[in-house]
């Protein structure tokens, strides 16, 4: 079995201080979980100013915190890697990925890049009305594609957008021919160690009425990020309130901190001047304890975006999340994990932007405690085999078993400086040429 470095944050059971616990602490569970299945070691470098909360840990894993807002620490993390003589890296989120860079070149790294970073970036400048940072963070990517030696997406179509980012960095060149880069690993719902206190049944099981009275409660779980549809969710859910008397919608989340708070305090301003005000609780951020006791009391659950590549590309946690604990969900179609849902029939999808067919599914699982039981017993038999931890992770459970690095970084891949530059000056008389040919015969 081997050691393992994991860089990233800490596991949603152990996020210290009663904060909020957002996908980057569910995902780095998702991956640490069946690998401690496997036998493996793991020493957890995560970011996590507020350290972890006290619970014992299962074995074979440590968690060794950091704040990146202190100076020091790279040094913190290079000497923790060199105390663990780790076999493998595992990056984390994005973020992960990047602190790994000041991590030795010599260890084979896999960086799961859950999420695709170049549109949520893209998103992020049109909320902010500014390109500034798009530079930098093309400089990071480059920089993390050039590093990595295997990588994990959100979904296939994630997976196929990276393949192409690595093609632009030159990492398809003639000694990856056949290497399999890039790698989907789905989101799943892994349940938090037996010995963590909160620990409880990661699903309820229960499609009928779980509302403590006559309510039907609607859920929106999670971040209201740029490619949050906050319209059509307001407008669906007001449709679907004037046909369904005792429907309330209960809110777990709020702006993104640093990247979009500007939707949730629209959709605040535009709930405080709708007839249905009194239905609307927007609960805000709450600590982990409390958003679980508010997802497992839930009716419905609802997932709502617009169309942009985020959604395409990227993936909606809250989604797996809100299944496993006994909520049916609604979501709209974009996302690969919505063509999932539909296809198993692990939920109800309507069309991105269409409020008219939001309001009648959210309207038909309202009245239909059948068809809610139905959805959850797929969605339970989905998260059981396909979407299981285990399931997800079976290209990263290999590839630690026998790490390498990558064809292009063995020693030896490449050839000396002088034939380098050699190269280089050829490809740039090469473009050269090409401009002065275009030139002439345009004149």
């Amino acid at each position: 079995m081997s050691r393992i470095l994991v860089v990233g944050s800490a596991p949603y059971w152990a996020v210290a201080g009663g904060v909020k616990a957002t996908a980057k602490n569910q995902r780095v569970w998702q991956l640490i979980q069946p690998l401690l299945a496997d036998g493996h070691e793991i020493d957890l470098c995560a970011e996590a100013p507020d350290g972890i909360r006290g619970v014992r840990l299962p074995d074979g894993l440590r968690i060794h915190t950091f704040d990146i807002r202190r100076l020091g620490w790279r040094n913190e993390v290079q000497r923790l890697c060199q105390r663990a003589k780790p076999a493998v890296i595992v990056a984390t989120m994005w973020r992960g990925a990047v602190l790994s860079l000041c991590l030795p070149k010599a260890i084979p790294l896999w960086a799961d890049i859950y999420g695709y970073s170049a549109a949520e970036v893209q998103l992020m400048l049109n909320r902010n009305r500014s390109d500034r940072g798009l530079l930098a963070t093309m400089a990071l990517s480059r920089r993390v594609l050039r590093r990595v030696d295997a990588i994990s997406a959100c979904s296939h179509r994630h997976a196929d957008a990276l393949v192409g980012e690595l093609g632009m960095v030159g990492r398809l060149n003639r000694h990856t021919v056949g290497y399999q880069f890039v790698h989907s690993i789905a989101p799943s719902v892994a349940a938090p160690p037996p010995l963590d206190p909160e620990a409880g049944s990661s699903s309820r099981g229960d499609g009928g009425s779980r509302s403590a009275n006559s309510e039907v409660r609607l859920l929106f779980y999670g971040g209201y990020n740029a490619w949050t549809d906050t319209s059509t969710l307001l407008k669906g859910v007001s449709i679907a309130m004037e046909r369904c008397p005792n429907l309330v919608f209960v809110s777990v989340g709020g702006g993104v901190d640093g990247v979009d708070t500007a939707s949730y305090t629209g959709l605040l301003e535009r709930i405080a001047s709708s007839p249905f005000r009194d239905r609307f609780r927007m609960l805000g951020w709450l600590s982990s304890q409390q958003a679980r006791d508010v997802l497992v009391s839930a009716d419905i659950g609802i997932s709502v975006d617009s169309w942009h590549y985020e959604t395409l590309f990227g993936t909606r946690t809250r989604l797996v999340d809100m299944m496993a604990n006994g909520v049916p969900v609604i979501t709209t179609l974009g996302c690969e994990l919505s063509e999932t849902i539909r296809d198993r029939m692990a939920g109800l999808v309507c069309p991105i932007g269409d409020a008219g067919a939001l309001a009648d599914t959210v309207t038909r699982l309202y009245h239909d405690v059948g068809l809610r039981r139905q959805l959850l017993s797929n969605a339970s038999e989905l998260l059981r085999g396909e979407l299981s931890p285990a399931a997800t992770t079976v290209a990263l459970r290999q590839w630690v078993k026998s790490p390498a690095l990558a064809p292009d970084r063995m020693p030896g891949a490449w050839p000396t400086l002088f034939k380098r530059l050699d190269l280089a000056a050829r490809a740039q008389a090469r473009l050269m040429v090409w401009d002065t040919l275009g030139r002439l015969a345009s004149s």
